[in-house]
């Protein structure tokens, strides 16, 4: 009898382990949006909305020259910033916010802090992240920064240089809590801080 009680209880772990499991992993398909402005690349909440001028040389986030706000090249007329807090109930997929090809997939290691509880600000801009950069086919061009974690230690990349993407296509993954910044040109920002927005799906900024 206590081997069946045994027995029942290990498979009712294992079910349920694989069910959380399974939930962290999750990566639903997205279809194409076909939406003229960008879409979120990362499901999560809004936790900041930075505005930079081509002639602000000063940042909240970063003194360094590996900072998201350091890239002011891609972005002569200045540039919009939004973060993008992921906790692990989130799903952890990123996708391309405009249709486009991948110009720039850059590494560049940093800091494991803990990117959801605490200092998300530091952890921005000096989390170890991998960069890309989308040459939208409308002209307008994007970055898309995934940014490992104290538990999200690795970014796992998809999309490679050169290629092709539809508007929502996977590009890379994150498993765990983390963050996603998406760097555009100066735009009109559709969501606040504070709101819920989901990958492929949510019209982020135009």
């Amino acid at each position: 009898m206590n081997f069946l009680v045994l027995g029942s209880s290990a498979a009712a772990l294992i079910a349920l382990i694989s069910i959380v499991w399974w939930y962290l992993h999750r990566d639903p398909e997205r279809a194409d949006p076909n939406y003229k402005g960008f879409i979120s690349p990362a499901n999560g909440v809004v936790v900041d909305i930075i505005e930079r001028k081509p002639t602000d040389k000063s940042t909240k986030i970063k003194k360094g020259n590996n900072g998201i706000t350091a890239f002011f090249d891609d972005f002569p007329e200045g540039k919009t910033i939004i973060v993008i807090m992921m906790k692990p109930q989130h799903i952890h997929t990123q996708r391309a916010p405009i249709a486009g090809r991948i110009v720039n997939v850059a590494h560049r290691p940093g800091l494991k802090l803990n990117a959801v509880f605490g200092d998300y600000k530091k952890a921005t801009a000096e989390n170890e992240h991998a960069m890309y950069t989308i040459q939208g086919n409308n002209g307008r061009r994007c970055k898309v920064y995934a940014i490992a974690g104290l538990l999200a230690r690795r970014v796992r990349p998809i999309a490679k240089i050169g290629e092709q993407v539809h508007q929502a296509q996977r590009i890379a993954k994150i498993t765990f809590g983390s963050q996603v910044a998406l760097v555009l040109p100066k735009a009109t920002v559709h969501v606040k801080i504070g709101e819920t927005v989901f990958d492929g799906i949510t019209k982020i900024a135009e």
